[in-house]
């Protein structure tokens, strides 16, 4: 259960601070990581794909867990 709980916090975090970065006129596609274009790469991208790690290693351990009981 902690697992959820830490993934769910970061996965939130990582959601607000790409909508905070933007403007109020964008497309919803562009909070994805790397999808700003080639030009425009930086810090939020990395941590939007660590963010994405983090919820496909969560998602793992979850179903390992339940495949256990």
């Amino acid at each position: 259960m902690k697992a959820i709980k830490v993934c769910l916090v970061i996965f939130i975090g990582a959601v607000v601070i790409n909508f905070l970065r933007g403007d109020a006129t964008f497309h919803i596609a562009k909070t994805l990581p790397f999808a700003n274009g080639p030009e425009r790469i930086d810090l939020y991208d990395y941590a939007g794909v660590a963010a994405l790690a983090i919820i496909a290693w969560g998602l793992y351990r979850l179903k390992r867990k339940a495949e256990d009981e």
